[in-house]
């Protein structure tokens, strides 16, 4: 090997050595949910629980977004008349997207002090014609298994009268 071979070779390991040294990995991030299979599941996973529409979204010190809502419907654990929820980005950080204005089905946990909620909970954007929802203001008034039972019974009066036709 020629002294230029040899001196080349050299170079390119310093070279990839200090890349080595110097180099800042980045940190990735992924949303991995383990989140319930059921509607009840997700209420009893949730610390709090409530529908309510948004009304100010702002950036939080730590990343993500600090969202102000009014508060329609108390499900669990709510006590006040509006409240604020940290969520994250949504990227990579199963953050939820929210906008001023629409109504949300919100379950939410307590995590480094404050009240936190993301795609994983179950949290969602709803209206109050949702079955879903009529569900929750039942549960939040009577036991789980009645509202289950209301639920279907009124499930299965929309589908029958569904299935009418009118013949001449």
């Amino acid at each position: 090997m020629s002294a230029y071979h040899r001196l080349a070779f050299r170079l390119f390991s310093i070279f990839v050595l200090l890349a080595l040294i110097f180099a800042q990995p980045k940190r990735v991030e992924a949303c991995i949910c383990r989140s319930a299979k059921t509607e009840l599941d997700r209420l009893n996973r949730a610390e709090v629980a409530f529908i309510g529409k948004v009304t100010q979204i702002s950036p939080a010190l730590s990343g993500g977004f600090d969202i102000a809502l009014d508060i329609d419907y108390k499900i669990k654990n709510v006590s006040t008349s509006a409240i604020t929820v940290y969520t994250g980005t949504g990227a990579g950080d199963c953050g939820s997207k929210f906008e001023i204005g629409k109504q949300y089905l919100i379950y939410a946990y307590t995590d480094t002090g404050r009240l936190e909620t993301n795609i994983c909970t179950g949290s969602r954007e709803t209206n109050l014609d949702d079955l879903l929802t009529k569900y929750f203001l039942l549960a939040s008034c009577i036991t789980s298994s009645i509202a289950i039972a209301l639920i279907t019974l009124m499930a299965w009066a929309k589908y029958q009268r569904s299935q009418v036709t009118i013949t001449k």
